[in-house]
């Protein structure tokens, strides 16, 4: 009965995903305040569609390949098996991007990176960032002149990796040879044509691409740190499956090359660093992800939810841990986990088990930030402070309907996710999380609480598909419950369960075959049809 429900639910995903990108005309978003664009159908449109589904169906076939070897495979196949997930994640999204209309494919990303209006940090890189030093002493004043946009609503990190990309280029020819050569069809006619209205030496052209080839690298690269996190709940074949779900995530193929398609490896890395710091008591990966939070808040305030996630985790875990840790069963007298949650000192607990790796994360990220306020004289936590600021006074100046968006932005995020992935996830929570051991929710706990008080507050009323996209990864996560398919009789051991899997469900997991079909063709119509940013393509967009 389940399959045969989980199966219907599926299928009407995908006929809800063509009817709104090949026949529905209601707008995507709310009228007059912020709405995705749709491109007009044309007669070649099921010709674009075609590779797109071919390659598809070779992901498919690699992902099944995947799957029946990483049950009785050792480490280091398991690393080729992922360094080949990488691969096909980044060729799938690739084709994504090519399959779109003319001006909309690889082309996009000289416009959408080179224009200040779409995003700025190279044209801001290039011009104000030369002298790097005097540019970061001078940022909180700059800060503080009240942009709303783009620069004003960031820490400096995504200029200074670009002025870094920059220098690179400069000083070596022979990149810049490697990586014009790697230039598709559609992006060498895009810089072409962007060449004849602004001066473009070969060296800023090349430092474009590579900056768009890394954010998608970091795209695919994503599925790593994700194999890491469902690897603490589920076993290798369970856990590859939910990860081969990301790179058909809409929301990636769509607003690639902008830097919010960054934003995902780096906060599962710090989740992944965080999660096995506390539940393996390493300290040096507390570390670890102290400073990656801190990388990451040096080029977005998207970072804070990240934060509030790790600490969601950090207190469930440690409230429900899955195997006490021998000196806390001393300490406590031996209390199960059962009557550690109910016991008035449960949260003295909590409190001993977490002070000495939130004491790490805080010295991973406070140290570098000193360092750079007495190195470079720039003071991030006022940069911080404007930035908040700053962000508070976009919607001063571009009024948004707060109820409107209070019903947007769910379904907005749910196509965005992918409404087959959407189905998956809302399943997990529904019909398989609460029978999960308690440590195994963590991740659905901790989504649930950070996206309802995101989705509450109103921080995103509009382009919530582009700016929420560093905690869609967390789908894929919840969604591996479903995926699961145990062999009892030779348990893998995951951290956060102790080798506890609860019952098992034969055959249901045999649907995310049908699953990962459904997402990719779902995917494939919409990046044909749905525009990801207001930039045409066409030197008036600048």
């Amino acid at each position: 009965m389940q399959r045969r429900i989980l199966l219907t639910l599926l299928l009407l995903a995908v006929v809800l995903v063509a009817w709104g990108a090949g026949f529905a005309s209601f707008p995507l978003g709310v009228e007059g305040e912020w709405t995705w664009e749709r491109v007009a159908l044309t007669e070649s449109w099921g010709f674009a569609l075609a590779p797109l589904w071919i390659v598809g169906a070779v992901y498919v076939g690699f992902i099944w390949g995947g799957h029946r070897s990483l049950g009785r495979c050792g480490a280091i196949a398991t690393a080729f098996w992922m360094a080949g997930l990488v691969v096909a994640g980044f060729a799938w999204l690739w084709v994504a991007q090519e399959a779109a209309p003319e001006n909309f494919q690889l082309s996009k990303a000289p416009w959408v990176l080179y224009y200040r209006g779409s995003s700025g940090y190279f044209s801001e890189a290039r011009d104000e960032a030369q002298d790097l030093p005097r540019y970061l002493r001078n940022y909180e004043a700059k800060m503080a002149q009240g942009d709303v946009l783009h620069i004003g609503t960031h820490p400096p990190g995504l200029v200074v990796v670009l002025r870094g990309l920059l220098a690179v280029c400069e000083r070596s020819p022979q990149l810049v040879d490697w990586l014009a050569a790697t230039e598709p069809a559609s992006a060498r006619l895009a810089f072409d044509e962007l060449q004849q209205h602004s001066p473009l030496p070969k060296s800023h052209r090349a430092t474009l691409w590579l900056a768009a080839l890394l954010v998608q690298l970091a795209a695919a690269l994503t599925v790593v740190p994700l194999f890491g996190l469902l690897r603490m709940t589920y076993p290798r074949p369970a856990s590859w499956q939910a990860a081969a779900f990301w790179p058909t995530v809409p929301a990636v193929s769509l607003f690639l090359p902008k830097s919010d398609c960054l934003f995902p490896c780096m906060a599962m890395t710090i989740l992944w660093f965080w999660v096995t710091g506390i539940s393996n008591r390493s300290l040096w990966r507390c570390l670890a992800a102290g400073i990656w939070f801190w990388l990451g808040l040096s080029l977005s305030l998207a970072f804070l939810p990240v934060a509030f996630v790790c600490g969601v985790v950090a207190v469930w875990l440690a409230k429900f841990p899955s195997v006490e840790p021998m000196s806390d069963r001393q300490a406590d007298g031996g209390e199960s986990e059962r009557s550690l949650a109910g016991s008035s000192r449960a949260w003295s607990v909590v409190f001993r088990r977490l002070c000495a790796p939130v004491l790490w994360v805080v010295i991973g990220f406070v140290g570098p930030t000193v360092i750079v306020w007495t190195c470079c004289d720039i003071n991030l936590f006022q940069v911080w402070r404007w930035n908040f600021h700053n962000h508070a006074g976009f919607y001063q100046q571009f009024s948004r309907t707060y109820w409107k968006w209070l019903l947007v932005n769910p379904v907005e995020l749910s196509v965005a996710v992918g409404l087959p992935l959407a189905v998956l996830t809302g399943w997990s929570v529904l019909t398989t999380v609460r029978r999960l051991p308690r440590a195994q929710a963590a991740p659905a706990a901790a989504w649930l609480l950070t996206m309802g008080i995101l989705w509450l507050s109103g921080k995103n009323m509009g382009e919530a598909a582009r700016l929420w996209v560093f905690l869609m990864p967390f789908p894929v996560w919840i969604s591996g419950s479903v995926l699961y398919d145990w062999d009892m009789s030779n348990p893998e051991h995951c951290v956060l369960t102790g080798g506890r899997v609860g019952d098992r469900r034969p055959g249901l997991s045999n649907l995310v075959w049908v699953a990962l079909a459904a997402q990719l063709l779902g995917t494939s119509l919409l990046v044909t049809r749905v525009v990801g940013f207001h930039v045409p393509g066409l030197p008036s967009a600048g």
